[in-house]
């Protein structure tokens, strides 16, 4: 079996020259949180990948990081968006995410089968174990980065899913993730399923709280463009003059 370290550090490099690339674009204005939330969700990444995890608990906290936490802080500090604005290739670039495989890929419940399915098919049949193999932690990192884009919908993308199905596509995934987990607790990984229940439902809520403020932020324009269609056009004419002031002016 090839060492972990050895056979998940072209995942890491990769996600490295990432980050890198994002700082040097970053220079130009762009939000910092922005920044901030990439930095932080590379590093994890990093940090975590190569990491060797001897134990079933040590595993599903890698998991939790590599699939889940990291993908997060990744998407919110909205990468192709950046790259799209810094890159001079970024008609090609809009072409490609404006693909039909690429709609099929970010459709809400194709990614969250190919995430959380994923997960099912490795932990409940003889796949589990191979669950410290490189691929393993390569197939988590990239589905769990595709499902939190098709979640979020914060980049450029053929069709921008509603916000019904994409927070439906994250209760019913969240309730898989949860299910997976109490199987593998009744099974005696207790440790490790806790991380798994408890680690994705933080998430899972921070991800609920991205769907949340978008609909605020949605329902925020629209009340203001309803303000402006709905103000009278008398707001905008001089006052009339009164009784008296009329009387005094006559009277000049």
């Amino acid at each position: 079996m090839p060492d972990h370290a050895t056979g998940t550090w072209p995942i890491a490099l990769a996600v490295a020259v990432a980050l890198v690339g994002y700082l040097c674009a970053a220079r130009r204005p762009w939000p910092r949180w922005r920044t901030i939330s990439f930095t932080a969700g590379a590093l994890a990444v990093v940090v975590a990948l190569p990491f060797p995890a001897h134990t079933f608990t040590a595993h599903m906290a890698q998991h939790l990081v590599v699939g889940m936490a990291g993908p997060l802080l990744l998407v919110l500090g909205r990468p192709v968006t950046l790259a799209s604005r810094a890159w001079r290739g970024r008609r090609a670039l809009v072409r490609v995410l404006r693909s039909w495989p690429v709609a099929v890929l970010v459709f809400p419940p194709v990614a969250a089968v190919l995430d959380v399915g994923g997960l099912w098919l490795l932990y409940r049949t003889p796949l589990i174990a191979q669950a410290h193999q490189p691929w393993v932690q390569a197939h988590v990192f990239a589905a769990g980065l595709l499902f939190t884009a098709a979640i979020c919908q914060v980049e450029p993308v053929r069709h921008r899913h509603g916000l019904v199905l994409r927070g439906a596509t994250l209760v019913l995934a969240g309730a898989a993730h949860g299910i997976l987990a109490k199987t593998l607790y009744a099974d005696g990984f207790h440790a490790g399923a806790q991380v798994l229940y408890y680690g994705g439902d933080a998430v899972e809520i921070a991800l609920a709280l991205v769907i949340c403020l978008q609909w605020y932020r949605r329902q925020s324009r629209r009340r203001a463009r309803a303000t402006s269609v709905d103000t009278p056009v008398t707001a905008a004419l001089p006052a009339p003059r009164t009784l008296e002031a009329s009387t005094v002016a006559q009277s000049k």
